[in-house]
């Protein structure tokens, strides 16, 4: 394999490292470092197609190109079910946190993950008075009670309510969209821009450019302005 394959295929592993095994194919560019992007040869807003045409033979029998629907991930191979093992053995998990985990995969494979963990006995459902699932923990695992979802208070306009409402909503990519952000928080649409306007000032998040041919009419809306009058669509947390 030509040196320059080897250094992109560790590169590309370093960043799938720091996102949990996977992202979004379209946001490797944004990650990578200029002297990456100038071996593969490419520019940070670099078509998603011909990027993979350049990629796509390096990466072939190392990484994964996974398809779900109209998004496209690159990930680490591995194994849905160890992957979701892992985290059930540090704490229990809803549903949606699982889903979180297996973001790159389908529904209807996400239940069949969980249904044959379930039936071969590697994790348990636990139910509520409702007869509704719970969550989910490995075998062996003592079972704590699980952590509420932070709620927000009216007029709550905090950095830490913030950034909890990221934390709930990233998959483990480390990027959120700002329209499901935005969303999920409620906020008065000044105070939520100005909130991100001022974390994006000194540094605490990084902004990315709003994939518009992938976003509704009501989810551009929803996403960021900047002064430029550029749509950003994405951020992630820098610490």
């Amino acid at each position: 394999m030509p040196d320059d394959n080897k250094y992109i295929l560790a590169s590309i592993q370093e960043i799938l490292d720091e996102h949990n095994g996977f992202i979004l194919f379209s946001q490797l560019p944004s990650m990578m470092s200029r002297p990456l992007r100038d071996t593969i040869g490419v520019k940070r807003n670099v078509p998603t197609k011909i990027l993979r045409k350049k990629l796509e033979p390096v990466l072939e029998g190392t990484f994964v190109l996974h398809k779900k629907g109209a998004a496209l991930y690159v990930m680490t191979p591995c194994d849905p079910e160890d992957l979701v093992l892992s985290v059930l053995s540090k704490t229990p998990q809803t549903l949606s946190e699982i889903g979180h985990v297996l973001k790159p995969f389908r529904k209807a494979e996400v239940a069949a993950i969980i249904t044959e963990l379930v039936n071969s006995g590697r994790a348990k459902i636990f139910i509520d008075g409702y007869s509704s699932v719970k969550f989910l923990a490995s075998d062996g695992v003592k079972v704590a009670p699980k952590r509420e979802a932070v709620s927000v208070s009216s007029g709550d306009y905090s950095v830490a309510v913030f950034k909890a409402a990221f934390n709930r909503l990233d998959g483990g990519s480390g990027f959120v969209r700002i329209p499901d952000l935005r969303r999920a928080l409620s906020w008065p649409r000044d105070a939520f821009d100005n909130m991100l306007r001022t974390l994006r000032n000194n540094g605490s998040v990084h902004l990315d450019h709003a994939q518009q041919e992938r976003l509704t009419k009501d989810e551009l809306a929803d996403c960021f302005t900047d002064e430029n009058g550029s749509k950003m669509g994405l951020m992630n947390w820098n610490d």
